[in-house]
């Protein structure tokens, strides 16, 4: 359903979903999905047994599970403001515009990283961890995730 301003949306045991029109969302479900649509602001989703999708047409956005994907567009990313998406088990898959500048610190356990955006690694490569920076640096991104993989991808038409 539609939204403006600020929406606080937690649920104990049920799916939670932000429609169009919200500014800033904080949306928690302790058993199900979350999914958010079309916030023009912040957005932070967690799920403690679901899949977390968000769809935002700016961030920052930050995104949990302990046992689901995260799965996030953002149409703009503003400079400031530090990014974190973190799974127990799922895929971390983030979708930005191809003009997107981050430090990079990614985790996983048992999964690959990928990204379509040339990246320029720091320190030692190891497959559990890669720290890099894409588009020059600028905001930090976390991206973990204990059993799945770690895309970062341009959004479709950027």
């Amino acid at each position: 359903t539609g939204a403006t301003g600020e929406v606080e949306a937690p649920s104990g045991n049920g799916e939670v979903r932000v429609g169009r029109g919200a500014r800033e969302v904080d949306a928690t479900s302790g058993n199900g999905e979350v999914e958010v649509e079309q916030a023009s602001g912040p957005v932070e989703a967690r799920s403690g047994n679901g899949d977390v999708r968000v769809v935002t047409a700016a961030g920052p956005v930050s995104a949990t599970s302990g046992n689901g994907d995260i799965i996030v567009r953002m149409s703009s990313v503003p400079e400031a403001g530090d990014m974190e998406f973190r799974t127990g088990n799922g895929t971390v898959r983030l979708h930005v515009p191809d003009d997107f500048r981050a430090q990079v610190d990614a985790s996983m356990g048992h999964g690959r990283f990928s990204t379509d955006f040339p990246i320029t690694l720091e320190g030692r490569f190891s497959p559990q961890r890669l720290r890099g920076t894409i588009g020059g640096g600028g905001r930090r991104v976390k991206l973990s995730s204990g059993n799945g993989d770690i895309e970062i991808r341009k959004l479709s038409g950027s």
